[in-house]
């Protein structure tokens, strides 16, 4: 792990520092810079830390990227009008990643992740592409429905502290996205439940 005090000059660095350590993935190492550097100022930018811890590791087929800050505000990816000279910071590695997100530290802060699920060639032929794992986010109105994300009408009144029929409203009334399992099971995304309840969403 790389830790240091909010530096632009430090974002050469924590760069080197994970192409290093991802050298061997089957991702595209310039893929791999340039979501590090956006990831990095990202934090240096606007979050109010006092150290930023930059790692990154894999299994083999899922590969992470995190970067960690002391605020506990969770970022949102905005799109910029086409002469904005900056702000497209996490719209660019949404399209470079498989999926991408945010954990909140209960001791404090939170890590942004990006990962690539990038399964290693099998085939004798170095030419055949790496296939893309089945592990790829489900986006739906903008929110990740994917593994891990799910969450119940039950979990989602807990959070807010309401009754479950009330989350059954909101989502009727069209204030939170839902989706339905096989069984019919109505099921929430955690990202937009978390950005709701501590970024600046509102119900």
């Amino acid at each position: 792990m790389l830790a240091f005090k909010p530096d632009f000059e430090m974002i050469k660095v924590a760069r080197d520092y994970v192409a290093e350590i991802a050298a061997e993935w089957p991702v595209d190492g310039y893929h791999v810079r340039v979501v590090v550097s956006e990831l990095v100022t990202n934090a240096i930018r606007h979050a109010r830390t006092e150290e930023i811890r930059v790692d990154a590791c894999s299994d083999g087929e899922v590969h992470v990227v995190k970067v960690w800050d002391g605020d506990g505000t969770l970022p949102v990816s905005r799109s910029s009008g086409p002469d904005a000279l900056g702000g497209r910071g996490l719209v660019i590695v949404g399209e470079l990643v498989s999926r991408w997100g945010t954990l909140r530290d209960v001791a404090g802060g939170k890590t942004v992740f990006a990962e690539w699920a990038v399964r290693p060639p099998t085939s004798a032929s170095p030419r055949e592409k790496p296939p893309v794992s089945s592990r790829e986010p489900l986006i739906v109105d903008g929110w990740d429905f994917g593994a891990g994300q799910l969450l119940t009408p039950g979990d989602v009144a807990t959070m807010f502290r309401v009754d479950p029929k009330t989350v059954t409203r909101w989502a009727d009334g069209g204030k939170l996205a839902s989706i339905r399992t096989l069984g019919g099971v109505r099921r929430f995304s955690r990202q937009q439940v978390e950005h709701l309840m501590y970024g600046s969403g509102a119900l």
